[in-house]
């Protein structure tokens, strides 16, 4: 394994790589992930849901992204909290296992 150029992401201001999936915010604070569990759209916990960064929708503009077992999460601009992915055990901070984004409230 070596380093190599993700095409198509350039103008990067923050890198979050997980155990399974990456994320990276643009200058524009867009959120672009890829790896498992990366779609909010339906998709099984575990699937690779995209092998190439996808824009992830209605999060942002965000300054931070994290992630954990099958779920990540973005700090907005607005101090907001939001989380996609799979939240069979409380992962997203809501009781369901909705696939977000999720707003986590209370932080």
């Amino acid at each position: 394994m070596v380093p190599a150029v993700v095409p198509g992401l350039d103008d990067v201001a923050f890198v979050f790589a997980g155990y399974l999936a990456g994320c990276v915010l643009r200058r524009d604070a867009s959120t672009w992930c890829a790896g498992f569990g990366v779609t909010t759209e339906g998709t099984d916990a575990g699937e690779v849901t995209s092998l190439q960064p996808v824009r992830i929708g209605g999060v942002g503009p965000a300054r931070a992204v994290t992630g954990g077992w099958y779920h990540l999460c973005a700090l907005q601009n607005d101090g907001a909290v939001l989380c996609w992915g799979n939240g069979g055990y409380g992962q997203l901070g809501v009781a369901t296992t909705a696939r977000g984004p999720v707003r986590v409230e209370g932080l």
